[in-house]
């Protein structure tokens, strides 16, 4: 093992002892970082590159008998950095207390050294610690099978490091691929497969001394996020007997990154592609095929083991919990902000000119055709309430992408990324596909091409529905093939009904639209996609909210009425997005149509909130009512259903 690479935190709180511990590990050529408290270790760990710690039982007060805050410090730094405790007052307890085992990787410490012993006591210790623990291979020999390297790796990962701070990391990926590898002589590293949530999925070709070679698919990135994914894994993908998959070789961890590396079983790596691969190397039958694989064969295994039919009030918690859409609602306006942007930048990219009022949405066509649409943001949280007819539950995957699904030789698929996996609706494993397929394989910034393609999906009413496909361009006949098999098999899979497969796909385009940035410019081909992102969830919006009218009553359409089932409220035909706050206080003052209620009332019974005697304007109660009668009124400057009686409270009127 070469010392000189070997990075080594020692922290005491004795300046001279301190520098002596240093200038002799210094001088036995480790590379030493050297702190005085705790604060300013965990400030160097944090930048650094670290291999082992080495830590001063009493880091506040040496005569302190109580004083253990090296031994909190050693619980603090990563479990995977070994840890050596020194002090001048050893006592039993202290002992037991640091060597004791975890469930962790590590106990908080491999070894206890008593300051009183001379320096190259300490030495020996760490000469014996790094021969036990630090499990990194000098010796292997890295090639490449692309032009990837370690600091493109660490670009993808975390792309907006400090430079001086870039260099350390890349050294520290590369020791965790050493010690991922720690029994292999040589590994080739190919082709990234893909890169989500600062991770990176890619293949791994290991040899031994004899030159026998073993296949991986390594996923790598920051910590947290592997380490995640791990923890999915092993609750869920292990348990389920007979399943075709990839197994889990081991894991390995630094400071700040993590790796998996999976035992790929299937025949050839090499030959193996991305889903997105398969699309532009093989026919479309191939591709057809797989897609059949893949949820027959290989997730259909998934959903047998722990299916169960289910039933909710609504699914919009699931889907916003699932595509992180709360971004899209910091702000009553944010979403419709986000639309305004996409409309302003689609036309002056002169991919399409849309018209946006606060109802409705207008598209005028190169053709000159104009077709118009409900705002999607309007139907948010009506969409939501999609799925109270139930359908099946199980375990699924959760980001079924072009990327994530591998397709061999054989034409069988194989999955990657674990990170997602739980117990969910089986749609979405399914609607996520069908939005990755729509917005990925279309590789035109044609506009009127894929106004095409929403046009003839969004008259299925089945999933069963062939789906026409004359006088359109071969790429995109294909993708509606595609698109039309993945249906086909939702229907036969998911228990669910089609109005919750289509808002499911509503809420997968709201997902592709929470990723935009209202402050960045963005090129056409990028720009295409967002564009595309919100006309399917305009035009499924339509869809799905004209249907839901389908069902309420008349007076939904004359005058305010609330459909306490779903939660959401109609003021002459419309439906109205409230917050949870504005809800709960019109719903109060509904219950009491007609009558006059006080400010207390309102705040204690209908918020459940105590009243500010103090505060008996209560002007978070002002500003609620404010914006609520901007949203339900016709007219805000002449009230026709919310009254104020100034000095007593509030009255809803029919």
């Amino acid at each position: 093992m070469v010392l000189t690479q070997i990075s080594i935190l020692l922290v005491d709180n004795h300046p001279d002892y301190l520098n002596a511990c240093s200038e002799l590990l210094s001088s036995n050529r480790y590379h030493v970082f050297s702190a005085s408290s705790p604060t300013a270790a965990l400030a160097l760990l944090e930048e650094n590159h670290i291999h082992i710690a080495i830590l001063d039982m009493r880091l506040n007060d040496d005569t302190d008998d109580k004083d253990k805050s090296g031994l909190l410090l050693a619980k603090e730094i990563p479990s995977s950095i070994p840890k050596i405790i020194l002090t001048r007052y050893p006592s039993y307890r202290d002992v037991v207390d640091a060597l004791k085992p975890t469930t962790e990787t590590l106990p908080p410490a491999i070894d206890f050294v008593d300051k009183r012993d001379s320096l190259e006591a300490l030495l020996t210790a760490v000469h014996q610690a790094i021969s036990q623990y630090v499990n990194i291979n000098r010796d292997l020999v890295i090639h490449w099978d692309s032009v990837l390297s370690f600091p493109q790796i660490i670009r993808l990962i975390e792309s907006k490091l400090k430079d001086e701070i870039f260099t350390r990391r890349c050294i520290e990926l590369e020791d965790l691929f050493r010690m991922l590898f720690f029994k292999s002589s040589q590994i080739t590293i190919g082709n990234i497969f893909s890169y989500h949530d600062n991770r990176v999925i890619l293949p791994v070709y290991a040899f031994d001394q004899n030159g026998i070679s073993q296949q991986y698919i390594v996923s790598c990135g920051q910590k947290i996020v592997i380490l995640n994914e791990k923890k999915h894994y092993e609750l869920s993908v292990p348990q389920r007997a007979g399943i075709a998959n990839i197994g889990k070789l081991n894991t390995e961890e630094t400071v700040h990154y993590s790796a998996i590396a999976y035992t790929y079983m299937g025949s050839d790596l090499e030959e193996t592609e991305s889903l997105q691969q398969t699309w532009q190397s093989r026919p479309l039958s191939n591709v057809v095929n797989a897609i059949k694989h893949l949820y027959t064969k290989n997730l259909g295994d998934w959903y047998r083991q722990r299916r169960s039919f289910q039933t909710t009030d609504s699914l919009l918690p699931f889907y916003s919990d699932w595509l992180n859409l709360s971004p899209l609602f910091e702000t009553d306006d944010h979403l419709q902000n986000i639309i305004k942007s996409i409309c302003s930048n689609a036309l002056a990219a002169n991919l399409v000119h849309i018209d946006l009022s606060p109802t409705h949405f207008n598209i005028y066509l190169d053709d000159s055709t104009e077709h118009s649409y409900l705002n999607p943001a309007a139907a948010f949280n009506k969409i939501g309430t999609l799925g109270q007819d139930g359908g099946y539950w199980s375990l699924t995957h959760g980001n079924i992408q072009l990327d994530t699904v591998l397709i061999d030789q054989q034409g069988e698929s194989w999955l990657t990324d674990f990170a997602q996996v739980r117990n969910a609706p089986i749609l979405r494993d399914f609607v996520s596909l069908e939005t990755a397929v729509k917005f990925s394989l279309l590789r035109s910034s044609n506009f009127q091409q894929r106004f095409e393609l929403e046009q003839r999906l969004i008259q299925a009413n089945a999933f069963e529905d062939d789906i026409q496909k004359d006088n359109l361009r071969q790429s995109v006949s294909n993708v509606l093939t595609l698109v039309e098999q993945i249906r086909q098999l939702a229907g036969k899979m998911t228990g669910w009904s089609f109005e919750s497969y289509l808002g499911g796909l509503y809420f997968c385009a709201l997902g592709e639209i929470a990723d935009y940035k209202i402050d960045t410019h963005y090129t056409r081909r990028v720009l295409v996609n967002y564009v595309h992102a919100l006309l399917t969830a305009t035009i499924l919006a339509d869809k799905l909210a004209r249907k839901t009218q389908e069902t309420v009553p008349q007076e939904a359409f004359n005058r305010l009425w609330i459909d306490k089932h779903n939660k959401t409220v109609w003021v002459e035909g419309k439906t109205i997005n409230l917050t949870l706050q504005e809800f709960r206080i019109l719903n109060y003052l509904y219950e009491r149509i007609g009558q006059l209620c006080e400010r207390k009332m309102i705040v204690e019974e209908g918020l459940n909130e105590k009243y500010d005697e103090f505060d008996p304007e209560q002007s978070r109660l002002n500003s609620a009512m404010s914006r609520l009668r901007q949203k339900i009124e016709p007219n805000p400057k002449t009230p026709k259903y919310l009254h104020t009686l100034r000095g007593y409270g509030y009255k809803l009127v029919s």
